[in-house]
């Protein structure tokens, strides 16, 4: 899975269910630590995802340090998990391919909405 998916489910899966440490640690355990940090190219993004796992350490240390962060603590590293989706997605982005279409969920239009 490319970089701009990954990032993108990390951010979706802050928008689920549950207080936001859990939403944060969730996302970051499931997506943000798949990425190889060696693969990522843009400084932008890895100068944040080094800060989140400064923060948030390992798989097994996640979830504990996670819930020992304040409130706002959490919403300000949830904040920098969207900053990284944004860059990835940036129109002029010079790194890694552009979601395709194979990338994205299939929707299908109900026909009330469909012009004729």
């Amino acid at each position: 899975m490319n970089l701009k998916v990954r990032l993108f489910n990390a951010a979706s899966q802050l928008m689920s269910d549950g207080s936001i440490k859990d939403r944060l640690s969730d996302s970051y355990k499931l997506h943000m630590l798949k990425l190889d940090p060696n693969s990522i190219l843009n400084k932008e993004i890895r100068s944040r995802f080094d800060m989140l796992a400064n923060k948030l350490g390992d798989e097994d240390s996640c979830k504990v340090r996670a819930r020992k962060l304040s409130k706002k603590e959490a919403e300000e590293l949830a904040v920098i998990i969207l900053e990284m989706s944004m860059i990835a997605h940036e129109k002029n982005s010079k790194f890694g391919p552009k979601l395709i279409e194979e990338d994205q969920p299939k929707v299908s239009i109900p026909k009330f909405l469909k012009k004729n």
